[in-house]
């Protein structure tokens, strides 16, 4: 079953520390990954809930653009000292923009996720080869909600008190506030979905949330985390995973990409919750504005694939592998696009046939993340068998149930029921 299989990024895929000087080697090898997850994280993959006034909008001032002189000569036949320019001369930086990503915590175990990376990265020291965290947390309920200090990235649905693993419940609410909600919580240069899919709440929020954003052309990796372990956890879970997938169908559609664990097999809440912080720690780098050679436009069309490939639009996987171990295949389907980060001795080929793949070099104020590439690969023929095994999983739980003998009612037609009360005497 796919929830027992082990995945790459499960065993590769380790935090990150910053702001190290990086420790450049002649050789091919450079330190391994040490994963920087809090010690104290206690396990925030689980149901939740939410408080807070709508969303406050800060507007980028508009910067006047620089007035031209005119030409100090011009003839049609013979130009002379011809003569453009600024009206004020300004030397152009080369310095290139640290940029930043945007977390959206939607429901319980979204919103406790998003809360561990913004109390792990506040203490963290400003470096180079990370980019900025911005973090937002929204919900239907406030019991999760404690302990968030900028109640303005908090977003609470308003009149409601959570779903109750109801996923219809809220539905249409939360439609109506969707547009609200991305225009309050302004997109970044890489956005970050994370939610459950087995809940009443984040499992209808991140799809909405993610097709506004995907349709304003931001750049939207959704992390969803899917449950088994009840036969309402793995429907719910199935309607998720089947909603994105509805989603990118259309003429102006575009392909969803997500990072899908399970909590249900050999792998605890803070197991998955770990190796979540671990996806995120990496993204923050690859998203960093400062690797050489990769520039915003190669990570757009890594999303993006079907600009620059003949792949079909589609809700597909993101597998992290590292080094030269070619992927697995018959499990997570075929490579489609491939964005990779290594330092500047590491081999960063990639074992396998790609469309399309993109390099970004480490900064010299970076330590090296691994010892060797790490390769942030999108795959299609994954959901489609994670789908077929939870659906196989819900027929054998009704098989059982349906199995079960009925009892027959403990009242029956000879019995005295007082018409007012209910009662039995």
């Amino acid at each position: 079953m796919i929830a027992k299989e082990k995945r790459p990024d499960e065993v590769i895929l380790q935090s990150i520390e910053s702001a190290v000087a990086v420790k450049r080697k002649s050789s091919v090898q450079v330190p391994p990954v040490t994963p920087s997850v809090p010690s104290s994280m206690e396990s925030v993959n689980q149901p939740a809930t939410e408080v807070a006034d709508s969303p406050t909008t800060v507007e980028t001032p508009l910067t006047k653009e620089t007035p031209m002189t005119e030409s100090v000569h011009t003839s049609l036949l013979k130009p002379t000292n011809v003569v453009t320019k600024p009206a004020e001369e300004k030397s152009v930086s080369l310095e290139r923009t640290q940029h930043k990503v945007a977390i959206y915590g939607c429901g319980g175990m979204g919103v406790n996720m998003a809360k561990v990376l913004n109390q792990h990265y506040a203490q963290q020291a400003p470096s180079k080869g990370r980019a900025f965290l911005e973090t937002y947390y929204v919900d239907t309920s406030t019991s999760n909600l404690e302990g968030i200090e900028a109640q303005d990235h908090v977003y609470l649905i308003p009149n409601k008190d959570g779903s109750g693993q109801k996923r219809s419940m809220n539905a249409s609410s939360i439609n109506e506030r969707i547009k609200e909600i991305v225009r309050g919580f302004k997109p970044a240069d890489l956005n970050i979905v994370i939610s459950s899919a087995s809940g009443g709440s984040g499992s209808v929020l991140s799809p909405l949330i993610s097709r506004e954003l995907v349709r304003s052309k931001a750049p939207v990796i959704i992390i969803t985390v899917g449950d088994r372990s009840t036969r309402k956890f793995t429907e719910n879970t199935v309607g998720t995973l089947k909603s994105f997938e509805a989603m990118t169908k259309g003429s102006d559609a575009r392909p969803f990409v997500m990072s899908y664990f399970e909590n249900k097999g050999a792998q605890s809440r803070k197991e998955v919750d770990t190796k979540i912080f671990g996806v995120v720690e990496a993204l923050l780098v690859l998203f960093s504005g400062n690797n050489e050679e990769l520039d915003s436009q190669d990570l757009y069309h890594w999303l993006n694939y079907q600009e620059v490939t003949d792949a079909n639009v589609q809700l597909s996987n993101l597998v992290v592998t590292s080094g030269n171990t070619p992927i697995d295949e018959d499990l997570y389907g075929g490579p489609i696009a491939v964005a990779t980060m290594a330092g500047s001795h590491e081999v960063s080929d990639f074992n396998g046939v790609v469309d399309y793949q993109c390099i970004g070099i480490l900064p010299k104020e970076v330590e090296a993340l691994a010892d060797t590439a790490m390769h942030f690969v999108i795959t299609d023929g994954y959901f489609d068998k994670v789908i077929g095994e939870l659906d196989k999983e819900l027929a054998q739980i009704d098989e059982v149930k349906n199995a079960r003998v009925s009892r027959t009612s403990l009242v029956d037609k000879n019995t005295e029921i007082d018409e007012e009360t209910g009662l039995v005497f």
